[in-house]
């Protein structure tokens, strides 16, 4: 089974039997890494094996120490909450512009992007957070209206 692996410096892709342990497969030799699967917030069992992957379309995983507390600003305010490293940013997205985050307007949210705080630039929606926050347990965003372009 191919496994997309990653942890905060980057992501791999491993062939691993399904009956194979998962802390093997990703090459994890003890210390206090943890595995979660992708866009979960609790970690894997330390001896899940790689075939609790396959009822999902990409078999992805993170690699790390534990969870990270996101921080987003917009307007000058900031909400925070905690998100398996696994989480991808359309995930954290989601919440930002969700009635657990800033409860914007529906017909708003699609005009609104993530960028690491000060960046210009946007984050990919498939990028996990426990990438960009390296080896930290904090990240801090900012949510701002997305390139317009005119036609």
């Amino acid at each position: 089974m191919r496994v997309y692996v990653h942890d905060s410096e980057g992501k791999r892709v491993i062939e691993a039997d399904e009956d194979s342990s998962l802390v093997e497969a990703a090459g994890i030799d003890g210390g206090d890494a943890r595995i979660w699967i992708e866009d979960t917030d609790e970690p894997v069992a330390v001896d899940a094996k790689v075939g609790v992957l396959s009822d999902r379309a990409v078999a992805a995983i993170h690699v790390g120490k534990g969870q990270i507390t996101v921080s987003v600003t917009y307007n000058g305010q900031t909400r925070s909450d905690a998100f398996g490293p696994g989480t991808k940013i359309d995930k954290v997205l989601d919440w930002a512009v969700g009635s657990h985050g800033f409860d914007i307007p529906v017909g708003d949210q699609d005009d609104l992007v993530l960028r690491e705080h000060g960046s210009p630039e946007d984050l990919d929606p498939d990028t996990h957070i426990g990438t960009l926050a390296g080896k930290g347990d904090t990240l801090a965003l900012d949510l701002v209206p997305g390139e317009r372009f005119a036609g």
